[in-house]
């Protein structure tokens, strides 16, 4: 990190934050309740899939796929156009339509389910305080930006 700084002719406040941060934070900035992917497993091997990912190259491939109607390669860009707009059922849904498959295996896939990409702990000596580690390395800057902006001289950039 001092070569960074060093990069930028020793110019740039360098801080180090905390690798947990508690939950009212997180809550905050939405990283709580929206922070998550939707997950498939293979129903054999217990194998995890992100769901639109899966779903994803799947289409692909069926679109590619020999015997592919126009339309229904029509229908399949238009899904695949809007796949980041689509919540659990409708993922699950369009998973179950093109009978999508674990990639590795050929078996069934279970339903998709919400996985939260942050990890939980609880903090303080008591453990009633929740935190999670940072999902973002630069969250504990935005936590402390005010405090950090009037140390530096009101300068930015700071790493």
């Amino acid at each position: 990190s001092s070569g960074i700084n060093a990069e930028y002719g020793g110019n740039m406040l360098e801080v180090e934050c905390t690798m947990l941060t508690p939950e009212y934070v997180l809550k905050a900035s939405g990283h709580v309740d929206r922070f998550t992917d939707f997950m498939v497993k293979d129903v054999k091997t217990g194998e995890c899939y992100r769901a639109d990912h899966l779903l994803e190259g799947h289409l692909e491939k069926a679109i590619e796929a020999k015997g592919c109607t126009a339309e229904k390669k029509a229908e399949m860009e238009a899904v695949l156009r809007q796949i980041d707009n689509y919540g659990l059922e409708e993922i699950g849904g369009f998973i179950k339509k093109y009978e999508c498959k674990a990639p590795a295996t050929g078996n069934n896939l279970s339903d998709p389910a919400e996985f939260n990409l942050m990890f939980g702990t609880q903090i303080g000596p008591t453990g009633l305080l929740r935190g999670f580690m940072r999902p973002e390395t630069a969250q504990g800057i935005f936590v402390n930006f005010k405090r950090l902006l009037e140390y530096n001289q009101d300068k930015v950039p700071f790493a």
